[in-house]
């Protein structure tokens, strides 16, 4: 660029206004961060890959924030057909922890449509014999109901009381359930991306709300998130509350099971 200076500044002006490749792979090379425009097209073959559907990848800034489940706020929830990632990382010193963040977050969004949480159907039966029996139940309630049995899980939900009349508790809750399920499928079968995927949930714990300054429902919803996530202890549960949110934890392990299936988690 030097020699090249007094004949062709061209190449020097745009080298130090960070438009030559040039300059962009010296700064991708010793900046810690990473770029989504960077890795785009090799995040979308990898979870191509894992969940065998043909999925794409989107900067999750164009989408509102979202606040329920696995993630604090920046991070939505794959609809099905593309996965949403930030548009850059730099949460740590160390570029491959910054990269190993990206593949985590996009291995939970492409695992739902790996494990099936996409193609929930209220007519097939839940694996988990515990699942079953409160299945069954449901389909009775169901049939009083007369809701269409042929119908995704919020509508099967909102039809039945108390969801009727808070339909998006209904949704909220689901959504909360099967991303626990999933992630549990996630830490048995991806051995080498364990210890991220742990790391990452329990940075999610720490960041999340204080549930002392949340109502009692969105308090017990709040300390459920954090057990999905990986807490076991020093749960903020309101007095007279503890009895019932031991119950609630019992029905989530039960999803623990390698076979579980998302009709389980829409019995839980």
């Amino acid at each position: 660029l030097a020699l090249d200076q007094d004949t062709n500044p061209t190449p020097a002006n745009q080298f130090f206004k960070l438009e030559s490749k040039m300059a962009k792979d010296l700064i991708d090379k010793i900046s810690s961060s990473v770029e989504l425009n960077r890795i785009k097209e090799l995040m979308k073959l990898y979870c191509t890959g894992l969940s065998g559907d043909d999925v794409s990848v989107a900067n999750s800034s164009n989408l509102s924030e979202k606040n329920i489940g696995w993630t604090q706020s920046d991070l939505p929830t794959s609809d099905g057909k593309t996965i949403y990632l930030p548009n850059v990382v730099n949460k740590y010193q160390i570029k491959d922890q910054n990269f190993d963040y990206y593949k985590v977050i996009a291995t939970h969004q492409e695992a739902l449509l790996e494990f099936g949480t996409f193609k929930y159907d209220p007519k097939i039966k839940p694996k988990n014999r515990k699942s079953l029996k409160i299945h069954n139940r449901l389909k009775k309630e169901l049939n009083e109901s007369q809701e269409e049995h042929a119908t995704r899980f919020a509508k099967v939900l909102r039809a039945i009381p108390p969801f009727s009349s808070d339909p998006q508790l209904a949704s909220d809750l689901f959504e909360i359930i099967e991303n626990y399920r999933v992630d549990q499928k996630i830490i048995d079968k991806y051995k080498g991306l364990r210890n991220a995927f742990i790391n990452v949930q329990y940075e999610q714990v720490i960041e999340r709300k204080n549930s002392s300054e949340l109502n009692e429902r969105e308090a017990m919803i709040e300390e459920i998130i954090k057990f999905t996530l990986g807490k076991r202890k020093n749960f903020k549960i309101r007095r007279g509350f503890t009895k019932e949110f031991k119950a609630i934890i019992g029905y989530f392990l039960t999803l623990k099971r390698i076979d579980g299936s998302v009709e389980d988690s829409m019995t839980v």
